[in-house]
């Protein structure tokens, strides 16, 4: 963390540099209280204004903040209620507001920082996001395109798209896979942390599925033997008006959404461990859902 708040200031410090002094958005902690007493000593002294002066009082108010039983000073931006954040402080305000987003991007960001700060701004948001290593692990490397036909879905739980994530390398416990049932049209999933990939358990959980969600009227899956086995088959004849097809073998673009999911599913469960400090990867599972 650290190391990445030094490089973040050491860039900051030199874009802000080749910005027009008056247009700079950064305050430093000593700035912001030179110009709190300065506007103290205004409201309570009538002595004579510079055009500094005025420009202060025009620009700037101070709010008093009661913070754990003692009132503090605040620098705000005159006639809202918003504050200036010191120079010290930027990254630890990006930071906070990104992590309780999950990790949320540029416009998330910004958009909840400027409705609590008046000086924070999107360069400096995508300045912290190049220095963010969770958000790096998101990203997938770029692969070259195929053309697949695509599957069109007209209403939800017309088609739903079912795969597994082997997470044997990073087991929680008894827990070793997790179930990933997606409806195609609006991408809406439903996870199951499973302790193996037998046709029992999975056919209990799709019981569970569709009982809360409703039975597509087609179900995809791969060709693994979890999904061929008789038990699942008979399973879906509770359901008769659903229809199980599987996907070529060897050829995962025809399973492509729940592929994709399975990709964005793993990163953010990353991200999830990493800030709680769990390995307890099927408890927040509910959080990604």
């Amino acid at each position: 963390m650290e190391n990445r708040k030094t490089d973040f200031y050491s860039k900051l410090i030199a874009a802000e540099e080749k910005k027009a002094s008056n247009t700079s958005s950064l305050l430093y902690r000593n700035e912001c209280e030179q110009i709190m007493n300065r506007l103290d000593e205004l409201k309570r002294v009538n002595i004579k204004k510079t055009q500094k002066d005025y420009r202060l009082l025009r620009k700037y108010d101070i709010l008093e903040v009661t913070v754990e039983g003692i009132t503090v000073k605040k620098l705000q931006k005159k006639g809202t209620n918003l504050r200036f954040v010191c120079a010290e402080d930027v990254f630890d305000v990006i930071d906070a507001i990104h992590r309780a987003r999950g990790h949320g991007g540029r416009t998330i960001v910004f958009r909840e920082t400027s409705e609590k700060y008046a000086n924070v701004s999107r360069s400096q948001i995508e300045l912290y996001l190049q220095f963010c290593e969770e958000c790096h692990l998101k990203k997938s490397t770029v692969r070259k395109s195929v053309t697949v036909k695509p599957i069109v879905s007209n209403s939800m739980n017309s088609r739903a798209q079912v795969d597994l994530i082997d997470m044997q390398s990073q087991p929680d416990g008894k827990h070793r896979f997790i179930l990933n049932y997606q409806d195609h049209l609006t991408k809406m999933v439903c996870l199951r942390a499973l302790q193996t990939k037998t046709a029992e358990e999975v056919a209990f959980h799709l019981v569970d599925i569709f009982c809360d969600k409703g039975a597509p009227h087609i179900l995809q899956s791969d060709n693994g033997r979890e999904f061929s086995n008789k038990l699942v088959k008979e399973v879906l004849m509770m359901w008769p008006e659903c229809k199980m097809v599987h996907g070529k073998p060897r050829h995962s673009q025809s399973q492509g959404s729940v592929e994709r999911a399975n990709r964005d599913i793993e990163a953010i469960l990353a991200c999830w461990m990493k800030d709680n400090n769990s390995t307890q990867w099927s408890q927040g599972l509910r959080f990604v859902q």
